[in-house]
């Protein structure tokens, strides 16, 4: 919402208006009738879902899809969960909030929690990404280039390959830029969650150690394409770090990537 200038039916009239969109109501002779528009309750972290004789569940509690705003599961499963907590309370003749509770811990330690422990991650991702304008300014031209230079049948797929790296290094800078802000923070919280927190001074080992060494790294890698060891680098690289990090953590997938 802070990057509106104007009113939400504004800017599905002008969506509407494009040209694209317009050749595809063309084609399925499609009319337009009506349209609606509603906010996505989802919540970074609902603090509170009950209280003395209430429960909050769905839209209410915040229970929402913040990826595709769905909300119909989440509403019948916390409306499930509180229906037993309901029916515990009524049995002991106890609404009171301490009681109640119990409905906050079932939905916690249910799949509706789980979106919840990456909440301020997937609400970065998507506001950053995902329903962010100007990434497509960006993004669409990325996406445009890599397909060309991929499939395009002007010359060979070997030069095609060859000049896709300079075709897309212009993009490195804000792709790497969005991906650390906005997409890393998201992977990281889909990871396992470690046993226990990390030590704040091995944190700041890491990164004193580890800062000034992969910037190196990294151009020493992005220059080896001039030296007659490139070939050398790039293939000790891919598998003795690269290939060797997939293989450990397909073991903990229980299969296998390549």
């Amino acid at each position: 919402m802070n990057w509106w200038k104007k009113s939400p039916h504004y800017y599905l009239k002008q969506m509407f208006e494009l040209e694209g969109v317009q050749r595809q109501i063309d084609l399925c002779g499609g009319k337009p009738r009506e349209f609606q528009n509603h906010m996505v309750t989802f919540l970074l972290d609902p603090k509170t879902t009950y209280g003395d004789s209430v429960m909050l569940v769905g839209d209410a509690a915040g229970f929402a899809c913040p990826f595709e705003a769905e909300g119909v599961y989440y509403a019948m499963y916390s409306g499930m969960l509180a229906a037993k907590v309901a029916l515990e309370a009524h049995a002991g003749g106890d609404t009171s909030a301490s009681f109640l509770g119990r409905y906050e811990k079932a939905w916690r330690d249910s799949p509706i929690g789980e979106e919840f422990i990456g909440g301020d991650a997937i609400d970065g991702f998507v506001r950053g990404i995902g329903f962010n304008p100007d990434v497509g300014r960006w993004v669409v031209p990325l996406l445009n280039d890599a397909a060309y230079g991929l499939l395009n049948v002007a010359e060979s797929h070997t030069a095609s390959a060859r000049n896709l790296v300079p075709t897309l290094t212009p993009y490195l800078p804000v792709l790497v830029e969005t991906l650390v802000r906005d997409l890393m923070p998201l992977a990281n919280k889909i990871a396992e969650p470690p046993p226990k927190k990390p030590s704040p001074k091995v944190e700041r080992l890491l990164r004193r150690v580890l800062s000034p060494v992969l910037p190196f790294l990294a151009r020493r890698a992005a220059r080896a394409k001039k030296s007659a060891y490139g070939e050398v680098l790039s293939d000790v690289v891919m598998r003795d770090f690269v290939q060797t990090y997939v293989d450990e953590k397909a073991k903990e997938a229980g299969g296998a990537i390549r």
